[in-house]
């Protein structure tokens, strides 16, 4: 919950979860390139008062990233390394990193938990917990990280590969 003058900012607001916020004086998009600076983005996030982030923007498409695993590890490992240590300069409190099930182990259970045996197949799955790793080492003795890692959006309109457009394709 935010509170007094708090401002959240949220990265990858055009993303499949990023798009769905409702954005206002008190969450703002922080819109960013590869090539900024640890400064410019620290800078940034000073300027416009940010007190907690969450950092959404990764490629998430799954082949995209298999394809060029060095463009997945730039954006979803290494920038999101850059924005915390940008955040940390700002003095911002909270830093929430938005991880992936894709993390996991493939198993044949259909129960995972917090516990469940890590090991990703994909670059994707491998960038979200290379990034997960150096994010939690960077962050001893801090305590403003918090890890979420999401198995899937819901949503009608989500990009073909998307779990639900698969859903729907397997029920039909």
């Amino acid at each position: 919950m935010i509170s007094g003058s708090s401002i959240l900012g949220i990265s990858g607001a055009s993303g499949s979860i990023g798009s769905k916020a409702k954005y206002s004086k008190k969450i703002l998009r922080i819109e960013s390139r590869l090539e900024d600076s640890l400064s410019h983005i620290s800078q940034e996030f000073s300027d416009k008062s940010i007190s907690r982030y969450i950092h959404l923007a990764a490629i998430t498409d799954v082949n995209l990233c298999n394809l060029n695993p060095d463009l997945c590890f730039l954006n979803n490992t290494d920038n999101a390394v850059k924005f915390y240590l940008a955040a940390r300069e700002a003095k911002v409190k909270r830093f929430i990193f938005v991880s992936t099930s894709h993390v996991y182990k493939v198993s044949q259970s259909s129960l995972l938990d917090i516990n469940s045996p890590l090991g990703p197949i994909s670059n994707y799955g491998k960038s979200k917990l290379s990034a997960e790793k150096k994010l939690s080492k960077l962050d001893e003795g801090f305590h403003s990280l918090s890890i979420a890692r999401v198995f899937s959006v819901l949503d009608k309109s989500a990009r073909e590969h998307f779990l639900f457009q698969g859903l729907l394709r397997r029920a039909r």
